[in-house]
């Protein structure tokens, strides 16, 4: 796996996140108690309840799965992520790290239309990046190097609804509930990121993911919150989980062809 110091280099966020396996009843009752604490997430651009997808990169013995699935101490995952299907709007490349369970995320905002250059290792348009930013164009090398260090390449998209969430005060608090997750078996497409379109495969339990993300401490409240609801903490990485679920119907994304319907 990668070094610390590739790890912990150019941070553009820092954070540590915990995450709660729900039902949809106890994930309504937990908003409702939320509310007096926090409000809808002001830097969501598309609302704060928005579906979102993204499509994981791995490499042929799909080495970043396996290091997610084993819960290893140094892990990373490489995605490239939307909001929207506009050939207008752009994508985020993003390597989203975990190293002592603190959680690291770096991302470069590209135009839509150099995607396919960008993933296929072509030398990158002048104008592939929406900001003409040091640290995103470092961002995105370090994308590049990595897939190149992996032979990575498009697996697997996966999809979902967020609804988001910051505390009101100035605690640095983001709860989202995660639902309504589907996944795209994608080998070798590197197009386009995907919102909608046939063969997506929904989880067959209704789950929602609520996740608390913070950076250094959270407030009491939060404390009070995982209490009195007697929450557990969870691993559930969905990258993971999509692609358990895939192997149980016979589908092994290390091989499937692109474009699989049904």
């Amino acid at each position: 796996m990668a070094s610390k110091s590739s790890l912990t280099g150019g941070v553009t966020a820092q954070r540590f996140e915990m995450k709660y396996i729900l039902g949809p009843t106890q994930a309504e009752i937990v908003r409702q108690a939320i509310m007096p604490f926090v409000r809808p997430d002001p830097k969501a651009k598309f609302g704060h309840k928005y579906k979102l997808s993204s499509v994981y990169l791995d490499s042929p013995r799909l080495e970043l799965f396996w290091a997610s699935n084993l819960g290893e101490n140094k892990r990373f995952k490489l995605r490239v992520r939307t909001y929207t299907e506009d050939p207008d709007d752009p994508v985020f490349f993003e390597i989203k790290s975990r190293y002592n369970g603190i959680v690291l995320k770096k991302r470069a905002m590209v135009h839509r239309r150099h995607m396919r250059e960008c993933l296929e290792g072509w030398s990158v348009p002048p104008d592939a990046l929406v900001l003409d930013d040091p640290a995103e164009a470092e961002n995105l090398h370090l994308f590049r190097s990595y897939t190149k260090q992996y032979n990575a390449i498009p697996r697997l998209h996966v999809r979902y609804t967020r609804e988001a969430y910051m505390s009101l005060d100035d605690d640095p608090v983001r709860i989202t509930f995660d639902s309504d997750i589907a996944c795209l078996p994608t080998i070798g497409e590197t197009g386009n990121v995907r919102m909608n379109g046939q063969g997506w495969r929904g989880l067959p339990q209704h789950l929602v993911i609520l996740e608390i993300k913070f950076t250094d401490s959270y407030p009491c409240w939060v404390q009070d919150l995982v209490r009195q609801f007697s929450l557990r903490r969870d691993s559930f990485a969905k990258y993971v989980v999509c692609v358990h679920m895939l192997r149980k119907e016979g589908y092994d994304i290390k091989g499937v062809p692109v474009g699989i319907t049904g």
